[in-house]
């Protein structure tokens, strides 16, 4: 005989600046949940045919893409390592999990840290779904970019 199922339905809900949610959820800025470090100017004189790599945003967004190096001292700040949340700000707006070794972020692209009590792979997905909402405050004839500023201006649940 089949185990009997129970479904949990929601029945109270909270006005809140995005709508009404469940009671039991909360409102919180992109920009409250994670730290999000832009990456290091590297210039092409800096880039190096050895070295670590160096994430640039056609690294993000074709696996087969080449990569330049880098052979010199960095903070570590701007180091990543596999299974780093990366967020891409200009040219093209992206969120990506880093998998593969260790490289180093080049500006344009965040590394973003949650705190400790947001769930990271919970703030990739809510970040691929604020891409819409940052698509409509890019900024820039030629690049697209948004501004960190407007991260205060996504309100996740």
């Amino acid at each position: 005989m089949a185990e009997k199922v129970e479904f949990f339905r929601e029945t109270e809900f909270k006005d809140t600046e995005i709508g009404r949610i469940p009671k039991e959820w909360e409102v919180a800025k992109a920009i409250d949940v994670a730290e999000y470090i832009n990456g290091y100017p590297f210039s092409p004189k800096e880039w190096k045919t050895y070295g670590i790599p160096i994430i640039r945003i056609q690294n993000l967004n074709d696996p087969a893409a080449e990569f330049n190096y880098f052979n010199g001292k960095i903070d570590r700040a701007y180091e990543i390592s596999n299974g780093d949340l990366l967020f891409s700000w200009s040219a093209s707006l992206g969120v990506y999990i880093w998998n593969k070794d260790k490289a180093v972020l080049n500006q344009h692209i965040y590394k973003v840290i949650p705190k400790t009590s947001v769930n990271k792979i919970f703030l990739y997905y809510i970040l691929s779904l604020a891409i819409e909402q940052l698509k409509g405050k890019v900024h820039g004839s030629t690049m697209k970019h948004f501004r960190k500023q407007e991260l205060n201006t996504i309100y996740l649940s």
